[in-house]
């Protein structure tokens, strides 16, 4: 049986950087501690480096998937999102050096690892994981991808599940439904109307999470929902609000800014995606020596 997994890189890093991110020091631990923080005998804190390896290599020993990709953000380049919508995400704080640092340390081992990392400027890593689901999903008995980014739920299909490596939990589409009331492929409409305020996105006011839902549960989309703007039943004075912000709202850009992009460009074949276990190569274990991780530099 064919599976493919796919690793949100980044959401795992930072996972895993600020679940680490403990007080205090204690260096060359072969398991970090909470109340610790793990350093390598150079000074570099590797706290978060240890504890994604830790949770990447018990993924792949645990679910053993014939093949595996990674996907990521080219942070340096402007993201599209940001063009049509410019406080997307604006008022996300910049990570501190150290865990700039670590998220580096964990991309140079996703690739001594010989994982693909797949990247596309102005594309979020969300966008080139719903790529990746739409170009391979016919190729594999089943794909999972591994993040605990809820915007993900769109991805979500008979054969595509989440796995959330926090929760330990595996969100199919029965799941997502009883999370959001709706198909997988409705929640961009969903929120096209409610917001994202992790995101800085606001959508339309006097619309929140429940009136969203049940707007597009009557209309389907919310465009929908924006062309049927005065039919919208009960009349009451809430009703006309909402219908007055619709009228001045943009709803093909709102629902531009949450819907997932499945057209980008994605160039491996599936031969490239082949994973057959974790392989520590010597200059890896010299990294890991390097870093103070004994249970895998020996």
């Amino acid at each position: 049986m064919s599976e493919l997994i796919i690793v949100d890189s980044l959401n795992m890093i930072y996972k895993s950087c600020y679940a680490g991110k403990y007080t205090g020091k204690r260096s060359n631990l072969t398991t970090p501690s909470p109340g610790f923080t793990l350093q390598a005998p150079t000074g570099e804190i590797t706290t978060g480096t240890f504890s994604f390896c830790q949770s990447l290599f018990k993924l792949c020993n645990t679910f053993k998937p014939t093949h595996l990709v990674a996907a990521g953000d080219v942070l340096a380049t402007g993201l599209f999102r940001r063009r049509i919508y410019p406080n997307y995400k604006k008022s996300r704080r910049p990570h501190d050096n150290n865990i700039r640092r670590q998220v580096k340390r964990c991309l140079e081992i996703i690739n001594k690892l010989a994982i693909p990392l797949v990247t596309a400027p102005t594309f979020e890593a969300d966008d080139v994981i719903a790529s990746l689901v739409h170009k391979f999903e016919s190729s594999f008995d089943s794909i999972r991808v591994v993040s605990s980014d809820k915007d993900l739920h769109q991805v979500v299909t008979d054969k595509t599940t989440i796995y959330d490596p926090l929760k330990d939990i595996v969100i199919d589409k029965k799941a997502v439904i009883e999370t959001w009331g709706v198909e997988p492929c409705m929640i961009a409409d969903v929120q096209a109307l409610s917001g994202d305020y992790a995101d800085g996105f606001e959508g339309v006011p006097s619309i929140g999470l429940t009136t969203a839902v049940r707007l597009i549960k009557e209309y389907k989309t919310a465009i929908g929902v924006y062309n049927n703007r005065h039919r919208i039943v009960p009349p009451s004075r809430s009703q006309t609000k909402i219908a007055s912000a619709l009228e001045t709202s943009d709803i093909e850009t709102f629902k531009a800014v949450v819907e997932l992009v499945k057209t980008v460009p994605i160039t491996l074949t599936k031969e490239d995606l082949e994973f057959n276990g974790i392989q520590i190569s010597p200059e890896l274990k010299d990294l890991f020596k390097q870093l103070g991780f004994k249970r895998w530099a020996a």
